[in-house]
């Protein structure tokens, strides 16, 4: 585990105040300002395909909060930043390594006059009397083509500042590297820390930088492991703003002769400032010649986490699972985004499930975003939460395995319960995505995965009302995977649910669910068709949907799945001209369809085309068949009548046996008929 090198100290004191000035450290720029995002990012949350045995799961997409849920196409977002000129002190007494240079610092006190030593976690400078007065060193400067290396496992703390323009490493390829400084850390363009392992097999060690400043990472800080060795563990925490423009890595090895080592964790925190990184952030565990390495670790960002701070994110994130030649392949690490300000992300995240040659897929890994409120430095005021705003390519795929596929990663968007005024509600923004897959993994010989669940909530806390609407422009694709045709008992994977909720009865006017974008939750083909999904938008003032809406019933050899449920729901009004599609898969026994409704307390009005029709009877032998039977299509208002304009057709299936046809009410609910 990695250890506190050391608490809040002065953090800001030696930085800018009565040391000597040494330096100032040089600006860059990440992004290129406000930007537009238009709809070509992908999430891509599906099971792998599975060989004996199932599909694997396609995974969850949840937004809950208590103001708006944007998921649109298109929209703006800055995620620029620029590493400001900080100056900083290396104080009297100096570590320097020269260009071409190699210093060792010894584990035991030394005699010796310009040796550097470690004890009980402080750097000496030894001068050579024999007495026990050797001064403290204040500061560390690594310069470029330099070489620092620590003996033993000590933590190694200094007043000022650390400089690494050069490589910092260990002696011993065991020992981790815990540095801390009470003012300033930067790693330069060029500068390296490193703990990778170099024997064949073996573990990398630890790094840990703690800093009462800040954190400044431009160069590579790296702790991976070699030839199926497992990687080390990472953990930058800065009291005050941490920056990374760099490589920061921790990967399992690969290994041509065995299983492939794991991923273990990278944490970045800034306590009571802004985190912002531009970066590579790495936690992959290798691929295997037997079984891949599993990434059972966290990558952790977390901004402000003592008080108030801003997280801003671009660059490359990734924590892959292994790959198995022989055996199973590795899960994938989780990934956690936190802030206690505003949240802007337009950055690439891969957490896929390694693939089994011979054996089951590996499950991608989760990411959640998630905002608090934070406090202001002395802790008296809360903080506005800011911005929520994230765009760019997810893959948290499943693995694909002659066994089992490996269950698709979860994707979760939230803000906890505010203690901020409810007018400084900021909306969770979603923007340039042109389709969103979860879908469930295809089998050989087995059964289908089931599709994954969409839960978008804006009144999901506990609060006396609700202030969002949901508004959805992306393709949604939940559908069941495909299961065996050909092998009894085998069945294609059920379709997803999706409900997009607003408000309560407390709630303010104003809020609606509106969708332009199609969704599918249709079960998949099968033995035995899998069932479709269900639908649910509840709107509290209106609904609105343009778009086509399915969630059919598989086909299936001996029986069709059911078409699934599709309900829009307004205490006020509901305008869909969107077609809802609701029909039983074929099969020698045809799958029912369970039905469309449309209810609002005020008036429904459609002119799309509703199909909620039962399942043809098909069969590939001379056998009897029969027809699925046809559905419910309710379309109901209660101060207004209803105004339909579209086709409605809740006919049965055909087959020897016809199934039996639906029932359409308009504007007399079927409860009140019973």
């Amino acid at each position: 585990m990695m250890k506190h090198l050391f608490h809040w100290g002065a953090i800001l004191l030696t930085l800018f105040a009565l040391g000597t000035l040494s330096g100032c450290s040089d600006s860059n720029s990440s992004g290129n300002g406000d930007i537009d995002v238009t709809g070509t990012a992908v999430m891509n949350l599906s099971g792998g395909n599975g060989g004996s045995g199932s599909g694997g799961a396609g995974g969850d997409f949840t937004v809950e909060t208590y103001g708006d849920i944007l998921i649109k196409k298109s929209g703006t977002i800055d995620t620029s930043f620029t590493v400001p000129d900080y100056p900083y002190s290396f104080g009297p007494v100096v570590l320097t390594v020269a260009s071409g240079e190699m210093v060792t610092v010894a584990a035991d006190s030394v005699d010796v006059d310009g040796g550097y030593y470690l004890v009980n976690d402080q750097l000496f400078l030894g001068n050579g009397d024999g007495e026990n007065n050797d001064p403290l060193v204040t500061g560390i400067d690594v310069q470029a083509d330099g070489v620092l290396i620590i003996e033993g496992s000590f933590d190694l703390r200094v007043q000022d500042a650390i400089l690494i323009n050069g490589t910092l490493t260990v002696a011993d390829e065991l020992s981790p590297i815990y540095i801390g400084s009470e003012s300033y850390i930067e790693i330069g363009e060029n500068g390296l820390i490193t703990t990778s392992a170099t024997t064949a097999g073996a573990e990398a060690s630890d790094i840990g930088l703690e800093c009462s400043g800040m954190i400044i990472n431009r160069g590579t800080v790296e702790a991976n492991g070699t030839a199926g060795g497992d990687g080390g563990e990472i953990n930058f925490s800065a009291n005050s703003f941490l920056f990374n423009t760099g490589v920061i890595s921790a990967n399992g090895g690969d290994n041509p002769a065995g299983v492939g080592g794991a991923a273990q964790r990278i944490y970045l925190t800034s306590k009571n400032a802004s985190l912002l990184s531009s970066g590579v952030i790495s936690l992959n565990s290798g691929d295997g010649s037997i079984a891949g390495g599993s990434g059972s670790g966290l990558i952790r960002l977390f901004a402000g986490e003592d008080s108030f701070g801003d997280i801003v994110v671009g660059g490359v994130i990734n924590a892959n699972g292994g790959d198995g030649a022989a055996d199973a392949g590795g899960d994938a690490a989780d990934i956690d985004v936190y802030a206690s300000g505003s949240i802007l992300i337009n950055a690439s995240f891969a957490a896929n499930g390694g693939d089994g040659a011979a054996g089951n897929g590996g499950a991608g890994g989760d990411l959640t975003f998630s905002q608090e409120d934070g406090y202001d430095s002395q802790q008296r005021e809360s903080m506005p939460m800011g911005q929520f705003k994230f765009t760019g390519d997810i893959s948290l795929a499943g693995g694909n395995g002659t066994a089992d596929g490996g269950a698709g990663g979860a994707v979760s968007f939230n803000i906890a319960d505010p203690n901020v005024v409810l007018s400084d509600i900021q909306p969770i923004e979603i923007i340039g995505f042109a389709t969103l897959n979860l879908n469930g993994g295809n089998s050989s010989d087995g059964s289908g995965g089931d599709g994954g669940s969409i839960d978008c909530n804006s009144g999901a806390l506990h609060l006396p009302i609700s202030l969002g609407s949901v508004v959805n422009e992306a393709a949604i694709s939940s559908l069941g995977g495909s299961g065996a045709l050909d092998i009894d008992g085998m069945k294609g994977g059920a379709g997803g649910s999706l409900i997009f909720q607003v408000g309560n009865e407390d709630s303010i006017d104003d809020i609606v669910v509106t969708n332009s974008g199609t969704i599918d939750v249709s079960g998949g083909l099968g033995y035995q068709g899998g069932d479709a999904g269900w639908v649910e938008f509840y709107g509290h003032d209106e609904v609105t949907n343009t778009a086509t809406i399915t969630a059919n019933g598989g086909e299936g050899v001996a029986q069709g799945g059911n078409g699934g449920v599709i309900e829009l729901i307004a205490l006020l009004n509901i305008n869909n001209s969107g077609d809802i599609i609701s029909i039983g898969g074929t099969g020698s026994l045809g799958g029912h369809s369970l039905g469309i409704g449309m209810y609002s307390g005020y008036q429904t009005v459609n002119s799309g085309d509703l199909i909620a029709a039962g399942g043809d009877g098909v069969a590939a032998a001379e056998e009897e068949t029969t027809g699925g039977t046809g559905g419910r299509v309710e379309l109901i208002s209660q101060q207004t009548p209803t105004s339909n304009s579209g086709s409605i057709d809740v006919s049965g299936g055909i087959g020897d046996t016809a199934g039996d046809d639906g029932i359409f009410w308009l504007d007399v609910p079927e409860a009140f008929n019973e």
